[in-house]
């Protein structure tokens, strides 16, 4: 009986086990989108924000790390390709979190 207790426990942990591996690996990593738009910047000081203005006239303020922020800070009016795993929306606006982004330098 105890024998028995011993390796229902054990069974039980590694299919717990098995579930964490398996939330943890196939998160929304695989989900990564791309939006194409113009980078600019909104509000007023010391209130402003990034944003991403998309073909449709959508505005989108994105949320990034520091370095990248700086970086978008200097393409303000370049239009950009940018990668992101969701789309957020609250009361203060839409809200996209970008993990990288390309600047289209095509000439016109």
């Amino acid at each position: 009986m105890m024998n028995t207790m011993v390796i229902v426990r054990k069974i039980s942990l590694f299919f717990i086990f098995i579930v964490i591996i398996n939330c943890s690996l196939f998160n929304n990593t695989r989900d990564i989108r791309t939006m194409k738009g113009v980078v600019f910047i909104t509000g007023n000081e010391p209130f402003t924000r990034l944003a991403l203005e998309d073909i449709k006239g959508n505005v989108y303020y994105l949320q990034c790390s520091e370095e990248m922020e700086k970086k978008l800070w200097n393409v303000q009016g370049q239009e950009v390709l940018i990668y992101y795993n969701s789309i957020n929306t609250n009361r203060a606006g839409t809200f996209i979190k970008v993990n990288k982004y390309i600047i289209d330098d095509k000439e016109q």
